[in-house]
């Protein structure tokens, strides 16, 4: 396993659209990247805690509710 992603590789890896992911980022639930810029990489627990919100989501219905 990769120690680092790209978001694009997120986005594949975990079938989350990146505008999800950048959302998810943005409320806290994943870390910020570890580079900045064009070719910004995430580290390796992003995918796991991409893929248990993506679990809680699917399997509970549970939405993230920005109100």
């Amino acid at each position: 396993m990769p120690s680092e992603y790209t978001l694009v590789e997120l986005s594949k890896i975990s079938g989350e659209p990146v505008r999800r992911i950048r959302s998810y980022i943005q409320e806290g639930l994943l870390p910020r990247p570890l580079s900045a810029g064009r070719n910004a990489t995430y580290p390796a627990r992003s995918l796991n805690r991409l893929q248990g919100i993506k679990n809680l989501r699917s399997l509970h219905g549970l939405s993230i509710d920005k109100g």
